[in-house]
């Protein structure tokens, strides 16, 4: 579910999962939901990246990032 998440979910939703899980001391769910949305086209990544920056998410966006650049090219 969290796959499927990860790689369906709107950047505010991806945004507001995260949080939440991270909120609930869920840290493998977070990085397993930023994991999923990393597989995601470049411009969706970039724009989860940005939503997650805006909201002050800047080691969730740095998940994202680096789990986007394991990605096969």
């Amino acid at each position: 579910m969290l796959w499927h998440a990860g790689r369906s979910h709107s950047p505010d939703e991806v945004r507001d999962a995260v949080s939440r899980y991270r909120a609930a001391g869920r840290t493998d769910a977070a990085t397993t939901m930023l994991t999923s949305a990393a597989a995601r086209d470049l411009r969706a990544v970039l724009h989860i990246v940005s939503t997650l920056l805006d909201a002050g998410q800047v080691e969730d966006a740095s998940v994202l990032v680096s789990a986007a650049l394991d990605q096969p090219a």
